[in-house]
């Protein structure tokens, strides 16, 4: 808009700005799932074919199959990387949309929430939490509302781009925490 009204002279698309198609959606699944190895392949992609684009380096692709190579050899060396114990076994989504819900599970496990141009709100006070849990959490142009126990606490690790994250106050007493593992693109998570 300003660029148009000739306030400033910026320009959104720069050489290889079609990167971003590949580089964010790997980024937020590197973060936020389990076989993050494929992702990470997909983020290197994309981080190599914006340097080409951006003149900095000749080759992306023999780069990229060098560390495809290299990837395989340490596998082979060091075998398998163990996986998390417990699977999330709910996933609570909103796409465009609103999704109101709450859980009365006896035996909370963590969840996957993901909000895309709509928001989730999640009521977890009714739910039972007897160890240590982690919910993901993926918000592209939209909002979480997580209402928690009061009896734990809750540590957010992620990342905000051009996004927010507003926990809850912690309590030095609680027996558990509940860990979530965030990524924001122009969204929100908002802990009560």
């Amino acid at each position: 808009m300003l660029k148009t009204l000739n306030f400033i002279d910026f320009e959104i698309f720069f050489d290889g700005w079609w990167t971003l198609f590949i580089i964010i959606p790997s980024l937020a699944d590197v973060i936020v799932n389990d076989h993050k190895i494929t992702s990470f392949n997909f983020l290197l992609l994309g981080l190599l074919l914006l340097l080409k684009s951006q003149k900095i380096i000749e080759s992306p692709i023999i780069i990229f199959i060098c560390i495809l190579i290299i990837e395989l050899g340490l596998k082979i060396i060091l075998g398998k990387s163990p996986k998390r114990t417990s699977k999330n076994s709910d996933n609570y989504i909103g796409i465009f949309g609103e999704s109101n819900s709450s859980n009365n599970d006896p035996d909370f496990q963590g969840c996957d929430i993901v909000s895309i141009f709509g928001t989730v709100k999640l009521d977890l006070t009714k739910a039972t939490i007897k160890n240590d849990i982690r919910i993901d959490s993926i918000n592209v142009f939209g909002s979480v509302y997580l209402t928690v126990p009061e009896n734990v606490n809750v540590k957010i690790n992620g990342i905000n781009i051009f996004g927010s994250s507003y926990p809850k106050k912690n309590e030095t007493n609680c027996p558990y925490t509940i860990y979530i593992e965030s990524v924001s693109v122009f969204g929100d998570i908002r802990i009560k």
